[in-house]
């Protein structure tokens, strides 16, 4: 950014200093501008957003106007369930949540995961007979 740009923007902070920034004009540009700030100030009593540029007034479309909102915001569209609940009693109803416990369904619920039983016989292995015995 320029530094000319840089100074006007913050020519606010000297406010509570003793300096202070003021634009240049040329003697015939501030005449004019004089007599343009008497129109600005009718312009602004009428409701618009007035402002001189240089030697010339611009006039701001208005930024609160409701045309201009309401082509921003979009339009929320009604569940059917809402909408049915509504036109049947006239009454909005709330929506009921159907709570359940976990816990409850995890102790209560059959095993699913049942592991194949082993056939095991009761008899001990007998050690091979090619096995040595100390002595």
């Amino acid at each position: 950014m320029g530094l000319k740009i840089k100074i006007q923007k913050n020519k606010k902070k000297l406010e509570s200093t003793s300096y202070y920034i003021k634009e240049y004009f040329p003697p015939e540009i501030l005449n004019k501008r004089k007599e343009l700030q008497v129109q600005v100030n009718k312009e602004r009593e009428q409701g618009r957003l007035a402002i001189i540029k240089y030697d010339k007034i611009v006039i701001l479309k208005d930024r609160n106007r409701k045309n201009s909102y309401e082509k921003k915001k979009r339009v929320l569209s009604e569940s059917p369930k809402t909408a049915k609940s509504e036109s049947e009693n006239g009454k909005e109803k709330p929506m009921k949540i159907k709570k359940t416990n976990y816990m409850d369904i995890y102790v209560l619920r059959q095993q699913t995961l049942q592991l194949p039983s082993r056939k095991t016989t009761a008899q001990p292995q007998q050690p091979s007979a090619t096995a040595t015995t100390p002595k």
